[in-house]
């Protein structure tokens, strides 16, 4: 017979697919949020672009109007 531990393999391969599954999730997570990251870049350029809009409108507004 050879020296052929198969308790150790097995525990080495538990171990191996416990850190398998951990890494799988960090990974989901990393991708959520690069999945996110695009859209939170458009929402604060629109929320800017409708802020500054708002703003103009109220400075028109308060000042009377249109040049005159």
């Amino acid at each position: 017979m050879s020296d052929f531990d198969l308790q150790g393999k097995i525990v080495e391969m538990s171990t191996n697919i416990k850190l398998i599954l951990k890494n799988q999730a960090d990974h989901e997570e990393r991708l959520r949020t690069l999945e996110q990251k695009p859209v939170r870049r458009w929402d604060t350029l629109v929320t800017g672009i409708i802020t500054g809009v708002v703003g103009i409108v109220i400075g028109i507004l308060i000042n009377g109007g249109v040049v005159k």
